[in-house]
């Protein structure tokens, strides 16, 4: 199930990343690419505005895109449109915790996920991920060439 989230409201759930930092935008990408690589769930996240010298749209491969909505449009417009523009909504999870925005999106028939909720969520994956990365460390390289012949 895709998810469609209120990026700059997620931002401020994630230590490290602030609506104060300049970068936050991209911090925020790069720990949603993370989730999307190992959920394997579409994500689609929407900004206010835009990040610096970038394009209304940025794609980090087939899993991850995301929209910087310039004014006078917002982040919220955009959801609702994208929303209203698939026949089915049912197959979508906004996340969100702006009120607006959820009963907005619960009112189009999609599933809501508070950005809290959500950030324990990716934060729990992506332990889990590293955790069971393989390590290239060179005594594992050696074990498994040892192992699977090379």
């Amino acid at each position: 199930m895709p998810y469609l989230i209120d990026g700059h409201n997620l931002i401020g759930r994630f230590p490290g990343i602030s609506l104060e930092d300049p970068e936050d935008e991209r911090k925020l990408l790069e720990v949603l690419q993370i989730f999307a690589r190992f959920s394997r769930h579409k994500v689609v996240v929407f900004f206010d505005r835009g990040m610096p010298g970038a394009g209304p749209q940025f794609h980090a491969g087939q899993m991850l895109t995301a929209h910087f909505v310039p004014p006078p449009r917002n982040a919220d417009d955009a959801i609702f449109d994208f929303l209203r523009g698939h026949k089915d909504a049912r197959g979508y999870t906004v996340v969100s915790s702006d009120s607006e925005v959820c009963t907005r999106a619960r009112r189009a028939g999609a599933k809501v996920v508070a950005s809290e909720e959500f950030a324990r969520r990716v934060r729990a994956l992506v332990r889990k991920g590293e955790k069971e990365k393989p390590s290239d460390k060179p005594a594992d390289i050696e074990e498994w060439l040892r192992l699977f012949g090379g």
